[in-house]
């Protein structure tokens, strides 16, 4: 059997539609790929800032526990300096009431204030002796000055109160 074509069919040439279609398809391709990688990006970029927020805030912790630190360590340095340079107060009311003779004076009040102060309060009958006993406070190798606050004659039997504070170091 012969088949006999009575309609022409003229040949078409079909690469130029493929071509475009493998534009577009290809061009929608590269256009997902930089979308997707886009989002990839954009939440990386999210996660980075999050973890930098974070670390920022423990930087910042980690640094006010550094300055707290050295702070804490100047604070033991300065107690123990000081310690170590303050004279022990059992010495010091020692040596003190041991400087005052007890037949001439008695003692009325003995404060040790702010930690560097000592005021003392005697009840003298000569008053020329105080002098002696501020000369004999200042020789003191712990006492940095000594000065007569108050001098009140107590009656009429000659007894004079006497109020002394010495600063220490």
């Amino acid at each position: 059997m012969i088949e006999v074509n009575f309609f022409e069919k003229k040949a078409r040439n079909v690469l130029p539609h493929l071509m475009v279609l493998f534009f577009f398809v290809g061009l929608i391709a590269i256009s997902v790929y930089f979308f997707l990688l886009h989002g990839l990006y954009v939440n990386q970029n999210n996660q980075n800032t999050q973890v930098i927020q974070q670390q920022s805030e423990d930087v910042a912790l980690a640094r006010e526990m550094q300055s707290i630190d050295v702070l804490t360590e100047q604070n033991v340095q300065t107690i123990s300096t000081l310690e170590d340079e303050q004279y022990p107060i059992v010495y010091l009311t020692d040596d003190i009431t041991g400087m005052i003779p007890d037949s001439e004076e008695a003692v009325l009040s003995f404060e040790l204030t702010d930690g560097t102060d000592v005021l003392i309060q005697l009840n003298q009958s000569v008053v020329e002796d105080s002098a002696d006993l501020i000369v004999a406070f200042e020789a003191l190798p712990y006492t940095s000055r000594v000065q007569m606050n108050r001098l009140e004659q107590q009656g009429e039997e000659g007894e004079y109160l006497i109020e002394l504070s010495l600063t220490i170091d």
